[in-house]
């Protein structure tokens, strides 16, 4: 869970540190603004109910240039991934929406690349 009141105080905290007057007009609403932004690109957006399998049995299944945005988590800074995610069904499918969504939630989490992929993994 995100609590955007102790975000909003460590920004102001940073901004303070490196020299900005809290009361410029630019930077007054900043805290709210970073606050407000890390809460939605890091708040999982989907459940497993949203899951829905199919009965089928079929060849590769593959979904490639998803593009996905976080953020590193040893300096908070953005990365890009463009991830493939492939499986062969053995009883049951998902919709292809929901691998993409799959992908894009899993990026609303701190990680490194190797921990990013084995969740995705064990996911799908």
């Amino acid at each position: 869970m995100i609590d955007k009141e102790k975000i909003k105080q460590g920004v102001k905290l940073i901004l303070e540190g490196i020299g900005v007057d809290l009361n410029d007009e630019n930077f007054k609403d900043t805290p709210t603004r970073v606050a407000d932004f890390l809460e939605e690109l890091l708040s999982p957006k989907i459940t497993e109910e949203d899951y829905k399998y199919f009965t089928s049995k079929g060849d590769l299944v593959i979904v490639k240039d998803v593009d996905t945005y976080t953020l590193c988590p040893h300096h908070l800074l953005p990365v890009h991934y463009r991830v493939y995610v492939a499986y062969i069904p053995k009883d049951k499918v998902v919709g292809v929406s929901k691998l993409v969504r799959a992908a894009l939630d899993e990026a609303r989490r701190l990680a490194l690349q190797e921990q990013f992929t084995e969740r995705l993994a064990e996911r799908v």
